[in-house]
């Protein structure tokens, strides 16, 4: 496995934790993370037996956006084309994100700003902290919303919502966050630690096909009408129940135990 400067990558069982690790800069986005996080993904993809991604911050902060210090300035008559940035590093990284073969959850540690924030909102889930704040600033400096939160927020929250948070750059509170059906559940500050032990422990014992047929076939339905949404759920189950783990779970159920799921 790679070494990395701003990356932890640890395996427990077949689920991949990956955490940000720059926390002296709220785990801010820069260049060399940008770097490994190809590389990263490039190891968890290569996992024959990949069964969950869980993404997380070290220190106080879960990810405090793209790092600003490497967009001081320029001389006068020069500016910077930021599009750039964003078809090399971001659409990549949300498209990988996206498309893995496997559940993937955020554990929004403090703030996630910006970038951070949708990073955080391109997951299957969010569990976040007591102090958990999603702020989207871009407005603050002068800029668009980008890295598919656009996409991705009102899918959660609602254009309306989405549109003020955006606009506004008001700090949205783990409290609200949940009220508003951004996040999942909300843990101590002091748990979190446990809590990625726990969804550890809970993705290795899994039916992963299953849940990855979750987020297929919901995100699916924003497009489908009914018959086509039915249709496709048709084809999913039709490859499910191939699958060792439905056999395993009847089982289970008709001899009244907890099915023993493998993720195939």
């Amino acid at each position: 496995m790679p070494e990395f400067g701003t990356l932890l990558l640890e395996w427990r069982g077949d689920v991949a934790v990956l955490t940000l690790d720059r926390p002296e800069s709220l785990n801010a986005i820069n260049q060399a993370m940008h770097a490994e996080l190809k590389q990263a993904f490039d190891a968890i993809e290569a996992r024959s037996e990949l069964r969950g991604l869980i993404v997380t911050g070290a220190g106080r902060g879960f990810c405090a956006g793209q790092d600003l210090s490497e967009r001081k300035p320029l001389p006068e008559g020069h500016k910077y084309d930021l599009s750039l940035s964003i078809e090399e590093n971001y659409i990549p990284l949300i498209t990988r994100l996206t498309n893995l073969g496997c559940p993937t959850i955020a554990l929004v540690n403090g703030v996630a700003a910006g970038a951070g924030a949708s990073l955080a909102v391109a997951t299957d889930m969010i569990v976040a902290t007591k102090s958990a704040r999603f702020i989207l600033a871009f407005s603050k400096i002068g800029l668009g919303p980008d890295a598919a939160i656009s996409f991705h927020l009102p899918q959660r929250i609602g254009s309306a919502r989405a549109k003020a948070m955006m606009m506004t750059a008001a700090p949205i509170d783990a409290a609200t966050a949940k009220d508003w059906g951004l996040i999942w559940e909300i843990v101590p500050d002091e748990g979190a630690a446990d809590e990625v032990a726990r969804l550890c422990k809970w993705l290795n014992s899994a039916p992963t096909a299953a849940l990855r047929a979750v987020r297929s076939l919901v995100d699916a339905s924003g497009a489908n009408d009914l018959q086509a949404q039915m249709a496709l759920e048709a084809q999913t189950q039709k490859a499910l129940g191939y699958t060792e783990d439905y056999t395993e779970g009847v089982s289970g159920f008709l001899e009244k135990r907890a099915a023993k799921f493998v993720g195939r």
